[in-house]
């Protein structure tokens, strides 16, 4: 009889414990795809990258300035454009022309690689040479 019991304890103890683990095993199924469901609404990284300007973005730019603003010398290289005076009374005339220079490549990001304007200046008392670049971005898998 005694044994009875004890098996019949036994089988009990088997019982409950198979119980349990089905339990875990639904809470790790269910905790898996809501891990599935958060890596699908992560946001992927993003890589940007800077592109320079071709040279003919530059030449463009150089001939429209060239033909609007007078006494000032503008020069198109393959990843630049220099815009300069030698004349301190043109500083107006030459402020426009960067403006202006900007203003004919709205699509692209300008930075002021050199900029030098006084009469303390090396060479020119006014120059300044701008280079363009677009971001591109890149979504990572």
């Amino acid at each position: 009889m005694k044994l009875v019991i004890l098996v019949c304890f036994c089988w009990i103890g088997a019982i409950i414990a198979g119980v349990a683990s089905t339990g875990a095993l639904d809470d790790a199924f269910e905790k898996q795809a809501v891990v599935a469901r958060a890596r699908q609404l992560m946001p992927r990284p993003i890589e940007l990258t800077q592109v320079p300007a071709p040279g003919s973005t530059y030449e463009s730019v150089a001939k429209a300035i060239q033909a609007s603003s007078k006494g000032i010398e503008v020069t198109a290289g393959p990843m630049s454009v220099t815009i300069q005076t030698r004349d301190a009374a043109a500083y107006e005339a030459w402020m426009l022309a960067l403006n202006a220079a900007i203003a004919q490549a709205p699509n692209y990001r300008w930075d002021v690689k050199t900029l030098c304007a006084g009469l303390e200046c090396p060479g020119t008392p006014f120059s300044a040479t701008l280079t363009a670049s677009r971001i591109r971005s890149e979504i990572k898998e």
